[in-house]
């Protein structure tokens, strides 16, 4: 019998007929699009909507894969509507299958069973929406590892991005003031640490350079940022900002904190669907509540025109990059390859210590779900201002030193 990943990648032809009965699957439902719901909605909302659909199958794919009824037809029947509804392509959710099938090598065994799950499906995201694929993903993490307590919402998470590995710890999935983390973010920032090393999507002399100029304006800067953005400049401002700081520590502190704004960035384009707008609107969504009010309500355009030329020439050129999916995967894979001769057999070692061995790499803080309200409801703050700063990212022009005129912020709100 051809594997599940033939049948998935070969389309519908080579699937068994379906069963007279077959069970439920909840939690995949509730954004299915119907053909008069997709007409009323643009193209960008429509794509957001399918994406939503990939996204909520995972979980339950997920638990059929760990069953170990993997090939039976009860999955089977699941993954063709779910493809169909979601405009997936198959090569994907047949990656995100292959990507599954690996948990047990990949994942710790110490991790809870509904913590693996919320990982590993975050992490699939990537596969699903076509960013990555299983080989790429599983070259750039090749272990993700339970760290127990690190003691702090100061590293939730941890990559080691010459290791080749994730450490999550326990705070990973405490709430901050009542608010979940957003644990998909935060595992997306650290896999953008492995495409900055490996895949070298920022490689080139515009990014450098706009980076640098933000590095420099790190002050003001702060304040149209992310969450993980702000608090690594804090960290960077205390360093340049401490008297008898050396040249050296000022160096090194500089090229952390260029290494922190680009893995947000890439993390970002991450999370969108590949559009400007949805750029940045990833950003928002990770963002201090009084840095999108500041954006929102700035009387002047200049801070708005700042900030969206900045996002716009680095996104312009991860987009490039992130789009040649094969020469990144192709760089990915030679580069990890040499990372990997360092480490070869450790994997094979159930008595190793992957914690020591992977500590020492990006740590990461604790981020509240902007979406989520401190009851854990659909919602949260600024959604409006999300909105709108959104849609004057849309109208922005390919030019990265376009200025916008008043009008234009004013049909955006």
């Amino acid at each position: 019998m051809p594997s599940l990943e033939t049948k998935i990648a070969s389309g519908t032809d080579m699937i068994d007929a379906e069963p007279e009965t077959a069970p439920e699957l909840t939690g995949v439902q509730s954004t299915t699009l119907e053909d008069q719901a997709i007409k009323e909605l643009d193209d960008a909302e429509v794509e957001n909507r399918r994406r939503q659909e990939r996204q909520s199958g995972l979980k339950p794919l997920f638990a059929l894969v760990r069953s170990g009824e993997f090939g039976n037809e009860e999955l089977m029947r699941y993954i063709e509507p779910w493809a169909e509804r979601s405009a997936g392509e198959p090569e994907n959710l047949a990656g995100v299958l292959n990507y599954f099938q690996a948990a047990e090598k990949i994942f710790d065994k110490q991790f809870p069973p509904e913590q693996k799950s919320e990982i590993a499906c975050a992490l699939a995201e990537l596969i699903s929406d076509g960013y990555l694929d299983a080989e790429t993903l599983q070259a750039l993490s090749e272990r993700v590892t339970y760290g127990g307590k690190s003691g702090t919402f100061d590293k939730v998470a941890e990559y080691n991005p010459e290791r080749l590995g994730i450490i999550i710890y326990d705070e990973l999935f405490r709430d901050i003031d009542g608010q979940p983390q957003n644990i998909t973010h935060i595992l997306k920032h650290e896999i953008a640490h492995g495409l900055l090393r490996h895949g070298e999507v920022a490689a080139d002399e515009k990014i450098v350079a706009k980076i640098k100029e933000m590095v420099a304006d790190a002050g003001n800067l702060r304040a149209r940022e992310t969450y993980r953005s702000t608090n690594a400049i804090d960290r960077y401002l205390a360093v340049k900002n401490r008297q008898g700081a050396t040249p050296d520590e000022l160096e090194r502190a500089s090229r952390w904190l260029s290494d922190e704004l680009l893995a947000e960035k890439i993390a970002a384009y991450l999370e969108s669907n590949g559009e400007f707008g949805s750029f940045i609107e990833a950003q928002l969504k990770v963002m201090p509540p009084g840095n999108i009010k500041s954006l929102y309500q700035s009387d002047e355009n200049e801070t708005q025109n700042l900030w969206l030329a900045e996002n716009r020439t680095i996104f312009d050129q991860i987009s490039e990059k992130m789009k040649n999916r094969e020469g990144t995967k192709e760089k990915i894979l030679a580069s990890t390859a040499e990372a990997r001769e360092e480490i070869s057999g450790y994997f094979d070692d159930e008595e190793f210590d992957w914690n020591e061995f992977l500590g020492g790499g990006f740590g990461e803080p604790a981020i509240p779900d902007n979406n989520k309200s401190p009851r854990g409801q659909s919602g949260g703050q600024g959604n409006q201002w999300i909105a709108s700063l959104t849609k004057l990212a849309d109208a922005f022009g390919s030019e990265v030193e376009q200025t916008l005129p008043t009008s234009e912020l004013e049909k955006a709100r």
